[in-house]
């Protein structure tokens, strides 16, 4: 059996588009047409829709036009996920994921979204993001569903991306549609495919990303692969060869890949390959806060001082105040004693938003005794506005919310005739009581007053 009742179906609606709806009933052509699609009907639930599209216009004429449209539009997404070209092939098991179906989309409704997945131009990310939000549902029509999956390479990187988190959001249900066809040797839309695939799928599809590595990929979608090997524990010795003899772009990966395991093994090959200056130890920054991912932190950072007691000219001082800088910014989280020793003749000399980065993540989610007393040691005493900040998340974090609100309101009521505090009171007590949403609320509370000497009474 083949699909020439498809391809015969698709000529007669397209003729009665051009002769008009009025003639629908008189068209014998079609009545066959629709007559032998019964024959596919129990081959696929796809068919089955079509055919029962197909014997309603013929029952009814109500909205012809629009159905006729809807019908062909079916026809023709059926026919281009079996063949490349009109030609007759024999057929192919069709995957029910393949056009899913929201009945209630109307054309019109469809219209302007099809516009902006298939056109250029200003205007469209607008389109889609209120499509998004009002009619969500109609990304699986099935006249959309095949330019939703393009859209992954779309031309405007920031629309391109949006659909990404979209498809990240509509969970497994894309997973199958959007291996279809997947090609390794592709370009950006593929190597999005495989973005989200991996970030809902995780290790259900270990063996998808197992037979990327081992085919030709391109560079990027065969790094994206081996990092998708993180979620299986069995991936650990394949990750460990590829570190140790893979080249550059693949041993990164599967060092990020690696960020959940544990071992000796995993320690020296650290050890050795920074030694050779064959990775970044900027990509340590997605493992744990463990003693040996701290002692490695801490002996890049003698070197890059060494370095920097050699350099001479201002330009040289200059990049490696730079290296610095984002050793610190990698380490966040990283609080165990060999790194925070480094805090006060290293971190203390690089960019404030670095560390402030580095003490509020300690803070919130790494407080190790090491930490607390290095922190106290720093800023005891001291009113700048880093100081505070400090103290004042750490009190939190420490003492707890119903004491630093007890302290806060004596203070407000004190001071009533301050109208100033009536924000912050709000502030307080609806957010940085909350549970721990205490970051984001403490840090705009602070720069939002640029640092005011009368607050200190209130946060100390």
């Amino acid at each position: 059996m083949n699909l020439e009742i498809l391809y015969t179906l698709r000529e007669r609606l397209k003729n009665i588009l051009i002769t008009g709806t009025s003639l629908l009933s008189e068209d014998f052509r079609l009545k066959k047409a629709v007559e032998e699609m019964a024959l596919l009907a129990k081959v696929a639930p796809v068919f089955a829709q079509i055919d029962a599209m197909a014997k309603a216009l013929l029952q009814s004429e109500r909205d012809a036009g629009e159905r006729v449209t809807d019908l062909l539009a079916l026809v023709n997404a059926v026919i281009e996920t079996q063949a490349d070209t009109a030609k007759v092939e024999e057929l192919k098991e069709i995957e029910s994921f393949v056009v899913p179906r929201v009945e209630r989309n109307s054309y019109k409704m469809l219209e302007p979204v099809m516009t902006a997945l298939t056109t250029r131009g200003s205007g469209r990310y607008e389109v889609l993001m209120n499509a998004r939000k009002l009619t969500p549902e109609i990304f699986m029509d099935y006249r959309i569903f095949p330019k939703y999956i393009q859209g992954l390479g779309d031309s405007y990187s920031e629309l391109a991306t949006q659909i990404n988190q979209w498809m990240k959001e509509d969970g497994k249900v894309m997973v199958a549609p959007l291996k279809r066809d997947f090609d390794p040797k592709g370009g950006t839309e593929m190597l999005s495919r495989l973005d989200v695939i991996a970030d809902v799928a995780k290790g259900e599809e270990n063996d998808f990303y197992l037979s990327i590595i081992n085919a030709e990929a391109s560079k990027n979608i065969r790094t994206r692969a081996i990092e998708a090997l993180r979620y299986q524990k069995e991936n650990k010795e394949l990750l460990l060869e590829i570190a140790e003899n893979g080249d550059k772009a693949s041993k990164e990966a599967a060092l990020k890949a690696l960020s959940r395991s544990k071992g000796s093994t995993l320690e020296r090959l650290w050890a050795t390959l920074l030694k050779k200056g064959k990775v970044s130890v900027e990509i340590l920054e997605e493992y744990p806060n463990e003693d040996w991912v701290s002692e490695i932190f801490a002996n890049q950072l003698d070197e890059e001082h060494q370095r920097l007691e050699k350099a001479e000219k201002k330009e040289d001082r200059a990049k490696v105040l730079a290296s610095i800088n984002s050793i610190w910014k990698a380490a966040a989280g990283k609080t165990r004693k060999a790194l925070v020793e480094k805090i006060e003749s290293s971190l203390m000399m690089v960019e404030e938003s670095t560390q402030q980065i580095y003490f509020m993540r300690g803070i919130m989610y790494f407080r190790t005794p090491e930490l607390v007393e290095k922190i106290h040691q720093l800023f005891d005493g001291k009113e700048d506005a880093q100081a505070v900040q400090n103290l004042f998340l750490l009190s939190l974090m420490e003492d707890g919310c119903e004491y630093r609100y007890n302290i806060v309101d004596n203070f407000l009521t004190i001071n009533k005739n301050l109208d100033k505090y009536d924000a912050v009171a709000e502030m307080i007590t609806e957010k940085i009581l909350d549970d721990n949403e205490l970051s984001k609320v403490y840090v705009m509370f602070l720069q939002e007053k640029q640092y005011d000497e009368n607050i200190l009474p209130c946060i100390l």
